[in-house]
C-alpha cells in the first residue's frame, strides 16, 4: 500500500498533529516522535484527499468556516509508541 502522504498546509488547508500539540500531555518528547514518522507540528494526508477537501473548504470558506485537520495519518509505530506511554503514565489496566 502506498500512502502519497502530504503536508495539508502546502495546499491551504490548516491542519495540526494530535500529539505533536500534546507532548507534554503524553510525556513524549520530540525525539520519540520523529523516530515513529512524526517530523513536526503539521496533518499529513493522503494525497488523494486533498481535492475534494479544497472543493469543501471553498465551499464552508463562502459560509464563514474553514476546514481544520486535527489529525493526519498515524503510523502503527506511533500507536505503538502512545501505548507504551500510556502503560508507564496511566497503568495497564486504566488504558
Amino acid at each position: 500500500m502506498q500512502l502519497n502522504l502530504v503536508n495539508s498546509a502546502d495546499f491551504g488547508i490548516k491542519g495540526v498533529n494530535y500529539y505533536w500539540t500534546r507532548k507534554e500531555r503524553y510525556n513524549i518528547s520530540e525525539q520519540e516522535l520523529r523516530a515513529v514518522g512524526v517530523t513536526d507540528g503539521d496533518a499529513y494526508i493522503n494525497k488523494s484527499l486533498i481535492d475534494p477537501l479544497q472543493t469543501a473548504n471553498i465551499k464552508f470558506k463562502e459560509l464563514g468556516y474553514e476546514i481544520i485537520i486535527k489529525d493526519g495519518y498515524r503510523s502503527p509505530e506511533l500507536y505503538q509508541l502512545i501505548q507504551k506511554k500510556r502503560y508507564e503514565t496511566q497503568g495497564k489496566e486504566e488504558t
